[in-house]
């Protein structure tokens, strides 16, 4: 038989260590499916709708929860935070997501820093 050279046998380990991880990261993460969500509109107050997005972990409650605020739009955090959003849903926690005052959905006026 004849023997692997020391590189190739580093090359062909190397590839091998690179597979395991994807398969281990698709097999942790529901990839291709869509987020289930719930768009309410929550009134504070002052009588004003605040747009927010609510995001259920399977199974039944209760659940912790996490609440994030966004001046940029509850949606952008749907495409561009859609890793941490699965993360904590993976983590039985419920995330909420809800347009600042003014902004985008939400109704009022957006007075920043206020």
């Amino acid at each position: 038989m004849k023997k692997m050279k020391p590189i190739r046998i580093i090359t062909v380990l190397s590839v091998l260590v690179m597979l395991s991880i994807q398969v281990s990261l698709l097999s942790q993460e529901e990839t291709g499916s869509k987020l289930s969500k719930q768009t309410e509109f929550i009134t504070v107050e002052d009588s004003i709708n605040l747009a927010t997005d609510i995001y259920l972990p399977k199974g039944s409650g209760p659940f912790p929860c996490i609440l994030i605020r966004s001046p940029y739009s509850k949606n952008n955090f749907e495409i561009n935070g859609e890793g941490a959003i699965r993360q904590f849903l993976k983590r039985a926690w419920v995330v909420v997501v809800q347009d600042t005052r003014g902004k985008f959905e939400s109704n009022g006026i957006y007075e920043p820093f206020r």
